[in-house]
């Protein structure tokens, strides 16, 4: 049976669910989720091909189908109202429509694609879905490695609400809440009454992987590029971007001791620096107030030497020692359970560490809530080294106090912090428009984080609505002998691609457009393949004419024949022949009018025959003439003009018959073929007269042949 597959691909896991049957009748026979840890894209590469290639490797997924997804972080989405409500109007029109939404950006090299919300009279609202061409680019090249052509692109987002509509609790009567709550992304999916209205991706990833990557470039060589606020749960599209390029120097150290001759430049560059991390703070704050995400975001370009300097001595000795790891994930969870309370001193998070910190540092009591708490190592080392300058102590001992120092203002800092409280801000803020007039009736909940953190609990206090888990348990059968709850938190994307793939999605969103569509099999023999069927038909159509031709030919030769023989019949018994309306048969009507008049019964039946004379039969004289001229090579078919027999078997009798032909030759042919062919009739005479439009009348006199004509009998 034929195959589908999902295909949920992203940087560090792959997830694949395999479906078989048909939309009417399908199950999930496979789900394969792998981790995908490689130090390079090279390596990442061959580890996916690996997969990839030893799931095509079995004979039943030689020919599968795939579907994929593209992360709707990477998206632009807006919402739009069109003049239009005729899904062939709204499509011919929307790339016009949405290039005056999309300032940034030049429409020739983006993909727009879009979902209608609602439609009134003389209008329509759409979520709009601008795609750089770029990436679709880039991410079609990437499957192509691993020999994977999927049919349809589409969005992680859309395929959630694929997966939805296939579960028992679906329904078109209700405005559904889809929250997925994954370690690097938070996906808010709003289905009023069962169609996609609204959708909203945010990035949930700490800072502390940004720092660490902006470590790494610095150390590369090159400038250092970095913005002033962490990432955060809520922060969306470029906006998130932006605020996870980087936090290495957002908390600059001051001069290490004992260098004088460096204080007095390193304080103008460090109150320099501070002034445009002020300006950078005021900016995204202003971008906080807005849904849209940030296109220009301020930045600082620093040199290595400079960001060295900043660094100081005390933080790359710090980077060089071994640091201990803080699972701030399970420190949130303790904190949870009450195994740990902050003190007061640790929720201030140091009086000391605050009154030294230089100018532009970040102080770790201003931190927001709601920023999301993750494992997290180089930015609380490099915090600590900061918030204990001006120690100036060169000491382990002053290391491990620093260390100490750093864990309890994390314990401070993310202890008390709430890591759901962005989460319902952003449902709040982003779906306000919706609630006014409507109120959400059911929130679905999925993502791999979603249980741990616990997202169900929280929303259901918080909006009074009821708040389920997905569960895909019910929703198609499942062949495959994992964890159903696993696939319900982790494969729902996938799984929901797979059922695209079937034929079964919830949106007709697809990225694969213009240049970028999916050739199918045989696709490049089309042209050729229809030219071939042009031409079969044509010549079709040829031979039909053809046959047509010689059927009308015939048809009009018969009609023509029968036409003649009821003249001939009349004309030699002076009266009509009577045969069956239905059907004449003059040749039978003529040999019973012939006995009659021979004596042989009917009204003649006492008459003598030596006193009859006697007579051919007319058919027969017309069956000898229509044979010969018949036999005529090449064929001609001479126009009868007259046709005048003498049916008296005698040697006067005389037959003439008329006809119209083009040239001498179809004359000469057809005579030539009444002497040779005729048995009953022999030429006495033939004339011929040319024709004003073109060709000969010739009139033929035929007789009896001798050995036709009756015999005397002698007398005795």
């Amino acid at each position: 049976m034929t195959r589908y597959a999902g295909l949920e691909l992203a940087k560090d896991s792959l997830r694949l669910a395999i479906f078989e049957g048909s939309p009417k009748k399908f199950a999930l026979v496979d789900f394969i989720e792998e981790s995908i840890e490689a130090d390079s894209d090279v390596e990442r590469d061959e580890l996916v091909s690996g997969i990839v290639g030893d799931l095509l490797a079995l004979k039943e997924n030689r020919s599968i189908d795939f579907v994929t997804s593209m992360d709707s972080r990477q998206m632009v989405l807006r919402e739009i109202s069109v003049p239009f409500t005729r899904d062939e109007q709204i499509a011919k029109t929307v790339r016009f429509e949405a290039e005056t939404y999309l300032h940034a950006l030049s429409i020739d090299d983006v993909i727009i694609e879009y979902l209608k919300c609602s439609e009134s009279e003389n209008s329509s609202r759409l979520l709009i879905c601008a795609a750089a061409k770029d990436r679709i680019a880039e991410h079609l090249d990437g499957l192509k490695q691993h020999k994977i052509d999927p049919v349809v692109v589409e969005l992680d987002a859309t395929a959630l609400a694929t997966s939805f509509r296939n579960t028992p609790v679906a329904s078109d009567d209700q405005n559904v809440l889809i929250v997925q709550v994954d370690d690097d992304a938070t996906r808010l999916i709003f289905l009023q009454r069962g169609r996609v209205v609204k959708v909203r991706s945010l990035w949930s990833r700490s800072a502390s992987g940004s720092a660490s990557s902006t470590t790494a470039s610095s150390e590369r060589g090159g400038a250092s590029v970095a913005t002033a606020s962490p990432t955060r749960l809520g922060v969306d599209g470029a906006e998130g971007d932006a605020r996870a390029s980087g936090n290495g120097v957002g908390n600059p150290a001051g001069n290490p001791a004992g260098n004088p001759a460096q204080a007095e430049p390193q304080s103008e560059l460090q109150d320099e620096i501070a002034r445009r991390f002020e300006a950078i703070e005021r900016s995204l704050e202003d971008l906080d107030q807005d849904d849209e995400p940030a296109e220009d975001v301020p930045f600082v370009v620093l040199t290595d030497e400079d960001y060295e300097t900043l660094r100081g001595s005390e933080a790359a000795a710090a980077e060089k020692s071994e640091s201990a790891e803080i699972d701030l994930d399970e420190l949130v969870d303790e904190t949870a359970r009450g195994s740990i309370t902050p003190t007061d001193g640790e929720a201030g998070s140091g009086e000391a560490g605050s009154e030294q910190a230089e100018p532009g540092e970040a102080e770790p009591g201003e931190a927001e809530p709601g920023a999301e708490v993750a494992t997290g190592t180089a930015t609380l080392v490099e915090s600590g080294t900061a918030n204990s300058d001006a120690a100036n102590s060169d000491t382990d001992e002053s290391n491990d106090g620093k260390t100490t120092e750093t864990v309890a203002t994390t314990l401070a800092r993310y202890g008390s912090s709430d890591p759901l409280g962005r989460l319902v801000l952003e449902i709040e803020r982003t779906f306000a428009a919706y609630l006014l007039g409507n109120s959400i009736d059911l929130i679905v909940v999925t993502g791999d984080s979603a249980d741990r953190l616990g997202v169900v609990d929280r929303l259901k206090d918080e909006f009074e609505v009821d708040v389920t888990s997905f569960d895909l348990g019910d929703s198609f059968p499942i062949e495959w002998d994992g964890d159903v709850n696993i696939l319900s938190q982790r494969g729902v994307v996938a799984c929901g691609l797979g059922l695209r793939a079937l034929g079964l999605g919830a949106t007709t969103l697809d990225l694969r457009k213009d240049e970028f569509r999916f050739e199918r099999r045989f696709a490049r023999l089309m042209p050729s393949l229809t030219l071939l069927g042009l031409l079969l038909c044509a010549l079709s159509l040829v031979w039909a004419s053809r046959e047509h031709a010689q059927l009308t030919s015939l048809k009009h030769e018969n009609d023509v024949l029968r036409v003649r023989q009821a003249e001939m019949a009349e004309t030699f018994f002076r009266e009509p022949v009577k045969s069956s309306p239905v059907r004449p048969d003059y040749l039978l009507a003529t040999m019973k009018r012939l006995d009659e008049i021979k004596g042989k019964g009917g009204r003649g039946g006492g008459g003598s025959r030596g006193t009859v004379k006697t007579y051919a039969s007319a058919m027969k004289i017309f069956s000898d003439l229509s044979n010969a001229i018949d036999k005529v090579r090449p064929k001609v078919y001479p126009k009868f003009t007259s046709f005048d027999l003498d049916p008296e078997l005698s040697a006067t009798s005389k037959t003439t018959i008329k006809f119209e032909v083009e040239t001498i030759e179809d004359m000469t042919r057809i005579i030539e073929s009444l002497v040779q062919n005729c048995t009953l009739l022999e030429r006495k005479n033939d004339t011929n007269r040319g024709l004003r439009d073109g060709g000969y009348e010739v009139t033929v006199d035929l007789g009896f042949k001798a050995s036709h004509l009756p015999t005397k009998k002698k007398k005795r």
